[in-house]
């Protein structure tokens, strides 16, 4: 039987906070309401540790990043399908509680930081701040297992409007007519501060104000000062600090979900033209033909897990310098799909199977996942540790402390890597500069007051697995401008054809690929990889194009061309067996990049990274048209004019907007600035 410990833990890497509760049971047994993130592992060792029976509390809302809609009975499920929709509902997080088929929880994304208020309407009911919930594997009084129908790494949908927005609606009437409004309104501004909390709640009941304030003033300054006078209403205030923590907080939140009220029109950004003929040169590309009639995967997910995969094969040796930078064969890719049903896991296995005949020994022990920690990547793959010990004559000896890693080739599958863009977030987690070294030199370290740790010449190569609309809400504007996203290669897929029964492709052509490529892999260069010469006149003609990446989020997320196409050669070349890298090398290096850039802007569209710019961006494609005064009017007077002038200048350099200026006809008067989507 797995332990409490080892189940707990699993939660946790899921990104919930989670709880100890008495087995069976559903409150939990340990202080649980100022805990705003998941425990740390010596938080889950003084819950779990030693329990030989548990269930699994998880705190919803800011904590875990997450609302579940619970429904008690069928129906309550049968209104939750009427009111939300199958489509969503089928496509996000679900559990069948331990009432079996009449009892539903349905798992919804909360983006960082946003708070929603929870509401209870006669077994149908949201968990949201200041509430939680029992997770599989606990089980319910009945003795009845909590089960996943669907699980967190198939994806989460966000939080419908009609569960947020509906502060404790009732229920339809048996006609189907409209939803109205309750009789009694849960946690009101006004109940909250004619009912003050007990000492235990006061956190809670700050954020609540909190919510309310923030909807309610146009100005921050105004806002606080307003949440800071409803603290020293408590006959014991919170701290000065933690309230402006807190209250800042949800009004930042509260702007970001202000300034995304309307989407951005998606038909202006199509989808990337399929992979030409060009990218599936030599034997990877191969690989990618004898599956392609085989398999609901996408021949650009197959494409990108093999040349991953293979990059990792090959390990840090062949290379090509720049200007004295080392590029090492390197690659990180992201297959981005709308859903689960974009079949992008299907890619991995086909590839991983391949390549496991080509270096059975990468195979063994050169595959992961589970990215977390800084730390923990540069433990896969540390170095040697020389310590020093001095006998009593005085005579110092150098020992091993520790033997390191060998083999420095590290191929990393993240299946839900909207996870680890949320681990990043995490307070003092070091991450995303980690990767960012190992993707640049292979070389890392890490020095804290108890330890150091070291990982010189590392081979780390990364695909990863995630939906489109995960990682829009959980990628940050810093992770693009910081070049953590530069350093992917991002993959659109779609569900190629329908097999029920699946396939197979043809064994004999695999067979012969493994070998071309095992052949490539023992004869690889452990050193220096040039050009051929028409290689040389190719890479010169398409060299400045490269560096046209454009403004805004999307900009900045492909602005690494040049390195991306150079690795994409040299995996290209050393897998043909060739010591150079030659034109066909090169063309199917641009075409793999040219596919990737058409990839990015049709995940991340036309946002600027901006919030303000984005907004205004949204309005004016909406409207066709507005003046000055109306975008300031858009922000009800929250954003300063030199603000919003900054997000229009944004939007004017990377020629999404122009301005005219309207003279009223030659009337007197002052001209008008008139905005207009290009």
């Amino acid at each position: 039987m797995i332990s409490p410990l080892v189940n707990a833990t699993a939660l946790r890497d899921r990104g919930f906070c989670v709880k100890h509760a008495t087995f069976q049971e559903k409150r939990p047994t340990e202080s649980w309401k100022d805990s705003l993130a998941p425990p740390s592992d010596a938080e889950l060792q003084a819950s779990f540790g030693g329990v030989k029976l548990a269930n699994y509390w998880v705190k919803c809302g800011r904590a875990s990043r997450i609302a579940v809609l619970d429904c008690d009975n069928a129906a309550a499920i049968e209104r939750a399908y009427r009111e939300v929709s199958a489509e969503v509902l089928d496509a996000t997080p679900s559990v069948q509680t331990g009432r079996g088929k009449d009892g539903r929880h349905w798992y919804f994304r909360l983006a960082e930081g946003e708070v929603v208020d929870s509401w209870s309407e006669d077994g149908y009911e949201l968990h949201a701040e200041g509430t939680g919930i029992i997770a599989p594997p606990s089980i319910h009084k009945t003795g009845v297992a909590y089960k996943w129908l669907r699980t967190p790494e198939a994806g989460y949908q966000p939080l419908p409007d009609v569960l947020r927005h509906r502060n404790g609606l009732n229920e339809r009437a048996e006609s189907g007519g409209p939803l109205v409004a309750p009789k009694v309104a849960k946690d009101t501004l006004a109940s909250l501060l004619k009912n003050p909390p007990e000492e235990g709640e006061r956190n809670s009941w700050l954020t609540k104000v909190c919510g309310h304030y923030a909807k309610m003033h146009a100005f921050k300054d105004a806002y606080l000062a307003t949440v800071h006078l409803a603290n020293k209403s408590l006959r014991t205030p919170l701290g000065a600090g933690e309230v402006e923590k807190t209250a800042s907080s949800i009004w930042d939140a509260e702007q970001r979900q202000s300034a995304q009220c309307r989407p951005f029109r998606r038909a202006e950004v199509p989808k990337p033209t399929p992979l030409g003929p060009a990218a599936f040169h030599g034997p990877l590309g191969a690989f990618v033909k004898a599956w392609e009639q085989h398999t609901e995967a996408d021949p650009a997910a197959l494409l990108a897990t093999v040349l991953v995969g293979f990059s990792s094969v090959l390990g840090s040796g062949p290379h090509h310098t720049v200007s004295g930078d080392v590029h090492a064969a390197r690659i990180w890719g992201v297959v981005v799909g709308s859903s689960a049903t974009a079949r992008k896991g299907m890619s991995y296995k086909p590839a991983r199977n391949l390549l496991a005949g080509v270096d059975p020994v990468w195979n063994d022990i050169c595959n992961a996942s589970g990215l977390s920690t800084g730390e923990g990547l540069i433990h896969r793959v540390r170095d040697l540790t020389v310590g020093t010990k001095t006998d009593k004559a005085g005579k110092t000896t150098e020992y091993i402390e520790d033997a390191g890693i060998a083999d420095k080739r590290l191929f990393l599958l993240e299946p839900e890597f909207a996870r680890v863009l949320t681990v990043m977030t995490r307070k003092d987690n070091i991450l995303s500069p980690v990767m960012r070294e190992f993707w640049d030199r292979g070389d890392a370290q890490v020095i804290t007051k108890v330890s150091a740790a070291t990982a010189t010449d590392a081979h780390v190569c990364i695909i990863a697995h995630v939906t489109n609309g995960e990682l829009r809400r959980v990628l940050s504007d810093c992770d693009a401008a910081n070049g953590f996203a530069n350093r992917f290669l991002w993959f659109w897929a779609e569900r190629r054809g329908s097999l029920p029964f699946g396939g197979a492709a043809n064994p004999e052509e695999l067979e012969r690929i493994r070998g071309m490529l095992e052949c490539a892999y023992h004869h690889a260069p452990p050193g220096e990889v040039g050009w051929s010469e028409d290689a040389k006149a190719l890479w010169v003609e398409n060299y400045e194009d490269l560096l046209k990446c454009g403004g805004g989020l999307t900009g900045s997320i492909i602005a690494r061309g040049q390195p991306q196409v150079l690795r994409l050669a040299l995996v290209y070349a050393l897998a043909d067996d060739e010591i150079e890298i030659g034109r066909v090398h090169l063309e199917a290096a641009l075409e793999v990049w040219r596919y990737c850039s058409e990839s990015a802007r049709y995940i991340f569209g036309e946002r600027t990274g901006d919030v303000a710019a984005d907004r205004i961006l949204a309005e004016l494609r909406e409207r066709g048209q507005m003046t000055r005064s109306q975008i300031r009017d858009l922000f009800s007077h929250s954003r300063s004019s030199a603000d919003i002038g900054g997000a229009l200048a944004i939007l004017r350099d990377a020629g999404q907007v122009a301005m005219t200026m309207d003279t009223h006809g030659g009337k007197a008067g002052r001209p008008t600035e008139v905005w207009s989507p290009c």
